[in-house]
């Protein structure tokens, strides 16, 4: 099976894996709206959603700002508040976490999992 081919099977997810099929097996802490701004403003994330039945996606660090503000922010499931799915626009919400890339700990852009229910 090509790696372009996997699909995520259950959530939450266990480990992740890049666009080449390298592992990134770490999850470092579940992340709130926040904490995501937080990362922004010191620079561009790297965003990877989660789908069951679908590959992950990657976006683009150079498209993250856009991609938060448009598709991420206003479907962000909140731990402190928990709102029924259908409260969330298009009926869809992503629970976050930060993961650590075990290749190269020390990489440019934070990666950010997301989780997506609908």
């Amino acid at each position: 099976m090509k790696i372009s081919e996997k699909v995520v099977i259950t959530l939450p997810m266990k480990a992740i894996w890049q666009e080449d099929g390298s592992p990134i097996t770490e999850r470092v802490a579940d992340l709130s709206a926040q904490q995501i701004t937080e990362h922004l403003r010191s620079g561009p994330v790297r965003f990877v959603v989660a789908d069951v039945g679908r590959p992950l996606r990657w976006i683009p660090a150079g498209t993250c700002f856009a991609f938060w503000k448009t598709e991420v922010k206003h479907n962000l499931c909140s731990f402190e508040r928990r709102m029924p799915l259908g409260a969330y626009p298009e009926s869809r919400c992503f629970v976050a976490s930060l993961w650590k890339d075990i290749a190269e700990p020390a990489s440019a852009h934070p990666i950010i999992l997301l989780e997506e229910h609908h």
